[in-house]
């Protein structure tokens, strides 16, 4: 019978617990926005990446390339996936010292760092129509390197 009891127990503990962490703030937010939400075809489609540190210690971030860093995911207006273009293709993030920036943030609790993302470096954007855009980022390794996603913005390419 206490064999049972603390069985119930230690479930209810582990249930409890569970319960928390699932309505736990991810430890790091990102926020899009795109400076021009209407470019003109074979243009340079860029977005605004805010990266929030949302936990209560300090989070160390490495930029080496956006190419490397984000994940990027374009779709358009029909929600298909919008060709990867060939540099990104060809790049090579396992080897990232070749990347040309090497930039190490430390974020105190609520700090905030910006990055650009030249979306098209990323994703083929010729044809006209809108497409939706969301990023994709590895949080730091104090976390777990856990997968952080933004908010969807929507980018329309005149003819």
């Amino acid at each position: 019978m206490k064999a049972l009891k603390m069985a119930v127990y230690f479930v209810c503990s582990l249930l409890l617990l569970g319960s928390k962490l699932a309505l736990a703030s991810p430890p790091a937010q990102l926020t899009l926005t795109a400076p021009q939400t209407e470019v003109k075809r074979g243009s340079e489609v860029r977005v605004e990446v805010t990266i929030t540190n949302n936990s209560n210690r300090p989070i160390t971030i490495e930029l080496t390339s956006p190419l490397c860093d984000y994940e990027v995911e374009v779709r358009d207006s029909a929600g298909n996936l919008a060709p990867d273009t060939d540099v990104k293709k060809t790049s090579d993030c396992a080897n990232r010292m070749v990347t040309g920036r090497h930039i190490s943030v430390q974020l105190m609790p609520r700090e905030s760092k910006k990055d650009t993302i030249p979306i098209t470096l990323f994703s083929d954007m010729s044809k006209p129509g809108k497409y939706s855009i969301q990023v994709t980022w590895k949080g730091p390794k104090e976390f777990g390197n856990v997968a952080v996603k933004s908010n969807k913005i929507t980018v329309t390419v005149m003819p």
